[in-house]
């Protein structure tokens, strides 16, 4: 008798009866599961756009603010460079926050595009707006994660930042930063303040 003839013959017992019962009602709770897991990798997509191998621009920006607002923000607007504005603006009840974002394939941006944010600021602060600015940038965008560069802003870019009162960070910062706050290790309000802070940001 082989090993599937066996089975097809006890199957029947009540001992074995029982247990088959109990195989399938697992195996459909396995396959919701699996279901709600891929429905929730899904949901967090954008984690994996915001450093994914060569996205453009404008996935960057969309897949950002997707990025914010599952993180808590509630209002996050995508601006948009055709109207010579930031590429996003994240709008709280005592403050705006104004984000610049670009990818690039170099490890080191230049530091025009670092500092382009500046004029946002200064307009806005002029009007007399609580303002802050954050610049975001995806770097060395053609290598894998683990073979990017931790700091990819110059020394001079740091200082500029920290002189005009802005904030750098990479999309690989912002990546570990949602995972401390889902898992408890980071409050909204401290990722806040943090985005808010000048000079390098990192998580």
């Amino acid at each position: 008798m082989t090993e599937k003839q066996l089975k097809c013959f006890t199957r029947d017992f009540p001992d074995v009866k029982e247990l088959i019962a109990v195989q399938k009602s697992l195996k459909k709770e396995i396959n919701k599961a699996n279901k709600r897991l891929n429905t929730n990798f899904k949901k967090f997509n954008f984690l994996s756009k915001i450093v994914e191998i060569g996205i453009n621009d404008d996935e960057l920006e969309e897949n950002l603010k997707m990025y914010f607002k599952n993180i808590g923000f509630e209002q996050v607007n995508k601006v948009g460079k055709h109207l010579g504005e930031e590429d996003l603006r994240i709008i709280q009840p005592d403050k705006t926050i104004i984000v610049e974002t670009t990818g690039i394939k170099k490890l080191n941006p230049t530091d025009d595009k670092t500092r382009q944010i500046t004029k946002h600021l200064a307009v806005r602060k002029s009007m007399g707006e609580n303002v802050f600015g954050l610049f975001v940038l995806h770097s060395e965008n053609l290598k894998p994660i683990k073979e990017r560069q931790k700091i990819p802003f110059t020394k001079k870019q740091i200082e500029y930042a920290n002189a005009d009162k802005y904030g750098l960070v990479t999309t690989i910062d912002l990546l570990f930063a949602f995972k401390l706050i889902k898992t408890n290790k980071l409050t909204f309000k401290e990722f806040e303040n943090k985005i808010c802070s000048q000079g390098h940001i990192t998580f």
